[in-house]
């Protein structure tokens, strides 16, 4: 009994210095994340396992000798002390839950699945009364199918996740997509859709990225037929399924396949990155010396070609290098002990997101957390599951439609869109058009759903936003001489495209906007 307290003690001593202190000099990651991620994100049920065994040890009879007599001492203690430290760091996941959405209330949303006993155990189990439609085809290829998920009370038109699992583009299934995560959403009344892709290195590059813009392309036709609403639909995936769900998100016609060129909209409300791989060509800018070993992987068997030869392709295969101003909003979650993708790589997404675009991004960094940590249902997973489900509220909203009467008041005439060219001197927009050229108006005011301090703190961030991104643009104002709309005040861009344009307009909650010319004011509905 000594001796396999001893060596069990041992085992789990070594997971949890890896957990606590992932070694750099590792020839590939794979290592300390094998062996730290069983103490690392299971830490509860290691530390119960462990009092356990020396509980059995005191009743059997502690060793004579003396060397055995100490290890079954300090081992043991140093294991359960780290795994103290460890489930600190579990209970401070609530925290950077609440740093990215302070907005939020302090009240952490208990997935009602999850009981403390499964909490503490790792246990996860599928919601009551959920169906599942299993290998629907969304395309002719055998490795192109999906599952879909939903209860016996979701309810019609309900919103809809698409989820791609992870497995380094080689392995991986949608029977094994990290179930806490979704099982909580199909509780919620989500309509939850798990697609497989094709992997290398049988199919390379970019087949896993046609599919996934296929899948995409499917639930956009079929999911109303399955009582989903294809105007709410949200893409998520963890490590590689991260990287897939994010170009979807953020370049999809890229990677749309030939047969699906007619889709006429591919918007999706938001996209949620779990420990994703956002940087494809293994830039140590983001990767802090795990590079290498990301195009170690590449190049032979993703890929099937050399950085060196073909930087292009990396690149364009790097969401990194694919946010635009119009993209969709995100949900990015890493973990600082991350062994396979470095949390360097989240935060330079993260960065150049904010630079770029315009939409809203959350980012939760989780203290000591290792890759896939959402695989076992731990305090961790909880309060990031909590995070999914703020951000799904609040970016798949039900928008209420742009109805006829509303799109009238828009029209000009009879408002006038006026533009304030010196201090106190306005001319109308078209006639300015004529000197100028063709331009943009957009406003962030909602006159009749936003109180006067929530429009003023709205052209505020807007101007804002102006200064910071150092846009051409002068005050503008559409003002409804008959009185019965009222004043919205705004601003005229000049030198930019629609996509901006549409892209500022939509960030402030914009039904539509004024594309001016010479000839008027053409209202113009933020619905690409």
């Amino acid at each position: 009994m000594a001796f396999l307290v001893l060596i069990v003690a041992a085992f789990f001593a070594i997971s949890a210095v890896t957990a606590l202190r992932p070694a750099r000099w590792w020839p590939s990651g794979r290592y300390p994340f094998v062996l730290g991620w069983l103490v690392g994100e299971l830490p509860v049920p290691i530390l119960a396992l462990q009092l356990i065994l020396l509980g059995l040890l005191v009743i059997v009879g502690w060793p004579r000798t003396p060397w055995l007599r100490w290890g079954d001492v300090l081992l043991p203690s140093f294991v359960i002390v780290s795994n103290v430290v460890l489930i600190a760091s579990h209970l401070r996941a609530r925290s950077a839950v609440s740093l990215a959405f302070t907005s939020t209330s302090d009240d952490v949303y208990r997935p009602r699945y999850l009981r403390w006993w499964r909490t503490a155990s790792g246990a996860v189990r599928a919601p009551a009364s959920w169906t599942v439609l299993r290998d629907l085809a969304y395309g002719p290829h055998a490795h192109q199918r999906l599952d879909l998920w939903r209860t016996t009370t979701t309810p019609a038109k309900a919103p809809v996740i698409l989820h791609f699992h992870g497995g380094s583009w080689t392995s991986g299934s949608k029977r094994h997509p990290g179930p806490v995560l979704l099982h909580e959403f199909v509780a919620q009344g989500w309509i939850v859709i798990n697609a497989d892709y094709r992997l290398a290195p049988e199919y390379p590059w970019p087949a896993a990225a046609e599919d996934a813009v296929r899948a995409l392309g499917w639930v956009k036709k079929n999911v109303a037929l399955h009582g989903g609403d294809p105007d709410r639909i949200i893409v998520a995936g963890g490590s590689a399924g991260g990287q897939l769900a994010a170009l979807v998100a953020l370049a999809p016609e890229r990677w749309c396949p030939s047969d699906l060129r007619g889709v006429p909209n591919w918007s999706l409300r938001g996209c949620i990155s779990l420990y994703g791989v956002l940087e494809m060509t293994g830039d140590e800018h983001f990767w802090y010396g795990k590079g290498a070993g990301l195009r170690a992987l590449l190049e032979p068997k993703v890929f099937q070609r050399h950085f060196a030869d073909e930087p292009e392709v990396f690149r364009a295969s790097s969401p990194i290098e694919q946010i635009g101003v119009d993209a969709p909003p995100f949900l990015v979650v890493h973990g600082t002990h991350d062994v396979l993708v470095d949390v360097g790589v989240a935060q330079g997404f993260v960065d150049r997101f904010r630079e770029r675009a315009l939409a809203p991004i959350w980012y939760v960094e989780l203290p000591l957390a290792q890759h896939s940590f959402d695989l076992a249902g731990s305090i961790r997973t909880s309060a990031t599951t909590h995070a999914a489900l703020l951000f799904a509220d609040a970016v798949a909203q039900v928008e209420a439609p742009l109805r006829p009467d509303l799109l009238a008041l828009y029209q000009s005439p009879p408002v006038e869109v006026l533009v304030e060219v010196a201090p106190d001197q306005w001319l109308q927009a078209s006639s300015l058009a004529r000197q100028r050229g063709n331009f943009y108006v957009v406003t962030p005011d909602n006159p009749y759903s936003q109180t006067t301090e929530s429009n003023e703190a709205r052209r505020a961030a807007l101007a804002e936003l102006i200064a910071a991104r150092q846009w051409n643009t002068l005050p503008s104002v559409n003002r409804d001489p008959s009185g019965h709309w009222p004043s919205e005040h705004g601003w005229a861009f000049f030198e930019v495209g629609i996509d901006l344009a549409r892209a500022v307009a939509r960030a402030f909650g914009q039904h539509a906007f004024y594309a001016v010319s010479a000839s008027g004011c053409a209202v113009v509905t933020t619905k690409a």
